[in-house]
């Protein structure tokens, strides 16, 4: 009804208006940068570029990269995926928020400190010129002022320090792995128990081919008792035996009518034999037969129904290894990302308080009183005072690499899944069933 479709047009407001505030952060960043260093730094233009980059990443679009419309029917439902994304990723931006703003905040007190120190140049350069010696500033003894800088510098490099190695902590926390013991777990007792249903399936096949050949060979029994039963009783000797055969002498006649008759005998006394009650061998065989084919069909089915569940099984340790991924492959970005952009904004901190550390030692040199005009003349291009100037820690820069995850490679029902757990059958495999009834590729 019409309160439904305000609350939809509602949401889609709201995640184009989260979107929105996300990239005038970034804009606002890169306005900050422009007005500072731009033309003046190379790493605050490759700081830029990477931030209109990502500005540009960013921004959601159509196939054409244009810009969405609310008009758009095509982007309205790009919307609805827009919001999804959004609440995924709200911790990963605000830590990449937090870490940007930390770098911003350092590199401003920098600044800030650097023209506290150019005003203290530019007094001590006047106080040069007019042949005298810079006392105070403001009230404030100048050699007091000068430790205090010299202090807050210090600080500053330290506090650059602990930042960068936070937001490198906070980058190996995207972890690419993740635990899929119970899953994997519930996959191998469940594809065990269908390996032992295939091979009670196999017994029981073998078993019905066993029995179908038995019944053939009762029916093949019973088919020569009715070819017998036909001459039972009969002496089965042609009167031609009785002649003389052409060069048999009277012996070999007696000898050869001798054993004819002893095989017709033989024969006469074999029709008349009780072979036994065939027909109810083959009732027994057949029950038999029917029950032990009932079996084999019944285990079929028992087998695909822990086949189904086995597959599933299987999906579920693939689905999770594949959000796992996705969601990784984002914190990766981002914070590798945030990263960088810090690592960037740190290194013209550090740069920027190690040039102020250098003017401030040549501020001390114009206020020693005893130098001559040519001593402090020598003070411009003065070497730095070994011991007057604080060691400052390095600081270690790291790389962060590429975004490597391990998904499983083998799920239903692609090819190396069907071949190890279904010896190439796939007509048997249920494969993965994705969002919206979307069977995965």
């Amino acid at each position: 009804g019409f309160g439904s479709r305000v609350a939809r047009i509602l949401h889609k407001m709201k995640a184009v208006c989260n979107l929105a505030l996300r990239q005038s952060h970034l804009l606002a960043r890169i306005l900050v940068l422009q007005s500072f260093f731009v033309g003046n730094n190379a790493g605050a233009q490759d700081e830029l570029a990477l931030l209109q980059s990502s500005l540009h990443m960013g921004m959601p679009g159509n196939e054409d990269n244009k810009q969405m419309s609310l008009i758009e029917p095509a982007a309205a439902m790009e919307v609805e995926g827009v919001a999804g994304v959004i609440e995924q990723e709200v911790a990963i931006e605000v830590a990449g928020r937090a870490g940007r703003d930390a770098g911003d905040g350092l590199l401003l007190e920098a600044v800030s400190l650097k023209n506290s120190i150019n005003e203290l140049e530019v007094l001590a350069n006047l106080k040069y010129r007019e042949r005298k010696v810079l006392e105070d500033v403001g009230g404030v003894p100048v050699d007091k002022e000068i430790t205090s800088l010299t202090s807050q510098l210090t600080k500053l490099h330290e506090k650059s320090k602990n930042v960068t190695e936070e937001s490198w902590l906070n980058f190996t926390k995207c972890s690419p792995t993740t635990n899929i013991s119970m899953e994997e777990s519930k996959f191998t007792n469940i594809s065990a128990g269908y390996k032992m249903c295939r091979d009670d399936l196999e017994i029981l096949g073998m078993k019905v081919t066993s029995c179908k050949v038995e019944l053939q060979a009762i029916q093949s029994m019973m088919s020569a008792d009715k070819a017998m039963s036909k001459v039972k009783g009969k002496l089965m000797i042609d009167e031609k035996v009785c002649h003389t055969a052409v060069g048999e002498d009277y012996g070999a006649q007696i000898e050869r009518l001798a054993k004819t008759w002893d095989n017709a005998y033989q024969s006469l006394l074999a029709s008349e034999a009780d072979l036994g009650d065939h027909k109810k061998s083959l009732v027994e065989k057949k029950a038999k037969c029917a029950n032990t084919t009932k079996f084999h069909a019944d285990k079929v089915k028992v087998c695909k129904g822990v086949a189904l569940f086995m597959d599933k099984a299987k999906c579920a340790v693939a689905d999770k290894l594949s959000k796992h991924c996705s969601g990784y492959r984002k914190c990766f970005e981002a914070s590798k990302t945030s990263y960088l952009l810090l690592k960037m904004t740190v290194k013209q901190t550090v740069k920027t308080i190690e040039q102020q550390l250098n003017v401030l030692d040549k501020i001390k040199c114009y206020l020693d009183p005893k130098k001559t005009a040519k001593e402090l003349e020598e003070c411009k291009t003065k070497a730095l005072t070994v011991g007057l100037i604080p060691v400052l820690s390095p600081i270690k820069y790291k790389k962060p690499g590429d975004a490597e995850c391990a998904e499983e490679y083998s799920y239903p029902c692609n090819l190396q899944y069907v071949t190890a757990v279904y010896d190439g059958q796939a007509e048997l495999c249920t494969p993965c069933v994705g969002i919206k009834g979307r069977v995965s590729p």
